[in-house]
């Protein structure tokens, strides 16, 4: 009996409280996102107060993402070269620096269109080099058998914050107005860089010269299947759109207002959730679950923009968050261990990249045919083509995988 019980799959709460400490890191970095999300909210506000433009409102999400996007594959380099845990705290210190520079301007009234851009876009650049080490530090402190479930909380912070975010943001800016909002970010970020000082990463792998981002494509040669992966993110990633961009259009055809807006999110967001602490561990013993949750995720975007009823719209949507989570963390699993640890950084960006690129690709595709058809025909051709990638994950991956180059 004891020796079935040692080679049980790993439960949640044990990997929250393993030797490294992942529970450590999972709250500080979960609090740092509950203080960006009320960030996001405090600056559109104050840019809307300040200008009325939508077009400008617009410009805060294009400062924030330009500099994650483009600065990808850099901050992957440095991810590799220098150690993950200091540079994820040089980044909430940058970051603690630029949000309480917007507490102060906001809280003085100085504040003006530009500088508040500048602000923002200097939290983008703390973000591009953030993200890449987020990913690549959870293999250093968790077990390869912890890995998936470790992803998938890591990712479920996101959706956690999500949800909580957009209630403390409000809560703050009726207490205390948009510079409580970006004061309170300023201290989550704060918090985060304090906690990773308590958590305790393994031996980090270092490439043996200046790491090039061209290592990442000679990885990637080398291993054909990462390809078809990050490509596959790409669409899993793009394809969760459908539930923002659609979702006003579908609440207005089955409710006849859009106040079900709100609900499709939550669904998503609890399905998600619900995915993570209660159903990885139980995917995990399915080899072929990624091909498998791709075509969830499709059965439940087809049903979330077809549906004739709320009831069943709003299960498309449950079930599109948690085959997002499941998927897209099962196929950054397989990445990370498909490639050598030194060049995991750079070869990371390339996934950050497609999962962000995915995102504005999508979003266009699905306008332009809601457009030009309707909400339902859109959702109905993003089943069709994430569909089409797990058919092509199905029949490709055996082989990539099989002319991979020692």
């Amino acid at each position: 009996m004891g020796e079935r019980r040692g080679r049980r799959r790993p439960l949640v709460w044990q990997v929250l409280t393993n030797p490294h400490r992942f529970g450590v890191f999972f709250l500080g970095s979960g609090l740092s996102n509950i203080g960006t999300w009320c960030q996001n909210i405090a600056a559109v506000l104050l840019m809307y107060e300040l200008t009325a433009s939508t077009f400008l409102v617009g410009m805060v999400t294009v400062s924030q993402f330009f500099a994650p996007f483009v600065l990808a594959p850099v901050a992957g380099a440095v991810v590799d070269r220098f150690d993950r845990r200091a540079v994820l705290t040089v980044a909430q210190i940058a970051a603690t620096l630029a949000s309480g520079f917007l507490a102060v301007i906001t809280f003085t009234g100085s504040a003006t269109v530009p500088l508040v851009l500048l602000a923002i876009g200097l939290l983008g650049v703390c973000q591009a080099f953030h993200s890449p080490a987020q990913l690549t530090i959870v293999p250093l402190i968790t077990e390869p058998k912890e890995r998936e479930i470790a992803l998938s909380l890591n990712s479920t912070q996101f959706n956690l914050a999500r949800a909580i975010g957009p209630v403390v943001a409000s809560g703050l800016i009726l207490l205390g107005g948009v510079p409580l909002a970006f004061a309170f970010n300023a201290v989550s970020y704060l918090f985060y860089a304090t906690a990773l000082q308590f958590v305790r990463p393994g031996p980090q792998p270092r490439p043996p010269g200046r790491p090039r981002v061209r290592d990442a494509f000679t990885a990637m040669r080398k291993a054909p299947v990462v390809v078809l992966l990050i490509l596959s993110g790409t669409v899993i990633s793009g394809s969760t759109d459908v539930i923002m961009t659609l979702s006003p259009a579908i609440s207005m055809r089955l409710v006849g207002t859009t106040e079900a807006v709100g609900w499709f999110a939550t669904a998503f967001g609890i399905g998600a959730v619900g995915t993570a602490f209660f159903l990885i561990p139980l995917l995990q013993r399915y080899r072929r679950r990624l091909v498998w949750l791709m075509a969830a995720q499709a059965a439940g975007t087809i049903l979330f923009a077809t549906a004739p009823s709320l009831w069943l719209s709003l299960l498309g949507a449950l079930v599109c968050g948690g085959a997002f989570l499941a998927g897209s963390n099962r196929a950054l699993s397989i990445v990370q261990t498909s490639v050598a640890p030194e060049v995991l950084g750079r070869v990371t960006s390339f996934w950050l990249m497609g999962f962000l690129g995915g995102r504005v690709l999508f979003a266009a595709l699905e306008a332009g045919v809601a457009s030009a058809w309707s909400a339902s025909a859109a959702g109905a051709v993003i089943g069709a083509i994430l569909l089409a990638a797990a058919l092509a994950v199905r029949l490709l991956a055996p082989r990539l995988a099989a002319r991979a180059v020692e």
